[in-house]
């Protein structure tokens, strides 16, 4: 048996006893209360544990929610490196996961589009995206288009440059650039309609000078871009008319003086700088002959089923270099009863009594010589009266005769 002290009157009383026989406390009672107190503690502690345990998993192991921690923080190789490992192999978790890039990467976007961000910081997070290869797709439309709406904001950006220093043309170009989803699309529109009637009068202008010095292709293109502009101005739709009908007469005048000219006549001088060629006369011959027949001489005949359609010239070499002879005629061409063609010649030059084919003979500086020009034909075309029309170049100039 032993002895402690009552923990109420704090008089000695044994071990055995049930209560204090001084106080009547009741030791025992108290000591259950303790032990009861302690058990509650344990009770409580165990479920913790237990909740904790439950929990943990949802809190502590989720993997879902450690991606998005990352995505949030900006911790991309994190986010990918658990994408990659825990999220990739479930489907429903892959597919959350691929939205919550796509809200941040539209977030980006939105960023740029109000302005709170500016392009190249945006280009720089938008390309921070790429290590996630499940949205590439949706990534490089939404880098497009943020790329789209740069140069769309830089377009406007020159046009108001250009539009403040009045280079009006250079600003309509700009201002077209401008895409509907900028918000500075209406106010390029405005713009342009204004720059278009400012733009047009400027083409009039343009348009009437070159009228005035009959240059009419150009006018007519200055009055084309003003309508372009402004489509019912009647002012340019009478102007386009006038130029178009002046210019059609100015080139049938120029077409008909070109025709005159090509007009080959006896006694038509042909000159250039290294030679100068007189039409003598042309004659249907079977025999090209040279200029003294009054004693023994050469000639070229035709075969027997052709005859020559004979041109001849004076030919003198006034330059200071040799003249190829064989340059002086060229694209020959003949048109008997409007539909039979025929392009085959001879050419020969002759002195005194000899005459010799041009070919690969010159004509010395400041010499002469009669040239003839012998086109073959058959020969029942010399007999008849039907439409001859013969053409060359004669020295790179155009010529034409109409024989009957």
């Amino acid at each position: 048996m032993a002895l402690f002290n009552c923990p109420e009157c704090n008089k000695e009383i044994s071990d055995k006893a049930e209560s204090c026989p001084h106080c009547g406390y009741s030791h025992f009672k108290h000591k259950r209360f303790k032990i009861l107190k302690i058990f509650i503690v344990i009770i409580v502690m165990i479920i913790i544990l237990v909740i904790s345990f439950i929990l943990l998993p949802s809190i502590i192991r989720n993997p879902s929610k450690r991606f998005i921690e990352n995505l949030e923080i900006n911790n991309l190789n994190k986010a990918e490196e658990i994408y990659n490992d825990k999220l990739i192999s479930d489907t429903v978790l892959k597919q959350n996961a691929d939205t919550e890039l796509l809200n941040n990467i539209q977030l980006i976007y939105d960023n740029y589009i109000d302005k709170t961000v500016g392009y190249n910081d945006t280009i720089i997070q938008l390309n921070e995206y790429k290590i996630f290869t499940s949205i590439k797709s949706d990534l490089d439309m939404i880098i497009s288009s943020v790329e789209k709406m740069n140069k769309s904001r830089e377009s406007y950006d020159k046009g108001i440059e250009y539009y403040n220093n009045k280079n009006y043309d250079e600003a309509m170009q700009q201002f077209s650039k401008v895409i509907e989803e900028d918000g500075n699309y209406l106010d390029a529109q405005i713009k342009i309609n204004e720059l278009s009637i400012l733009i047009a009068k400027d083409y009039i202008v343009k348009a009437k000078e070159y009228f005035d010095k009959e240059q009419f292709n150009d006018a007519i293109n200055y009055i084309n871009k003003a309508m372009k502009l402004q489509p019912n101005n009647s002012e340019y739709v009478s102007l386009f008319e006038l130029y178009n009908d002046t210019k059609e007469k100015a080139e049938e005048k120029k077409r008909q003086e070109e025709e005159k000219k090509m007009i080959l006549t006896e006694g038509k001088n042909i000159d250039t700088s290294n030679a100068k060629i007189t039409f003598k006369k042309c004659e249907f011959t079977t025999k090209i002959l040279p200029n003294n027949t009054s004693g023994s001489y050469t000639y070229y005949s035709s075969s027997e089923d052709e005859i020559y359609l004979d041109f001849i010239f004076d030919l003198k070499n006034s330059g200071k270099y040799d003249l190829d002879l064989d340059t002086i005629i060229s694209n020959v061409k003949v048109n008997y009863d409007n539909g039979y063609t025929y392009d085959g010649y001879s050419c020969f030059y002759t002195t005194g009594d000899r005459i010799s084919s041009v070919l690969f003979d010159y004509l010395e500086p400041l010499k002469s010589t009669t040239f003839h020009l012998a086109i073959r034909l058959p020969r029942e075309i010399a007999d008849t009266d039907k439409s001859l029309e013969v053409t060359f170049d004669v020295l790179n100039q155009k010529q034409k005769i109409k024989i009957r």
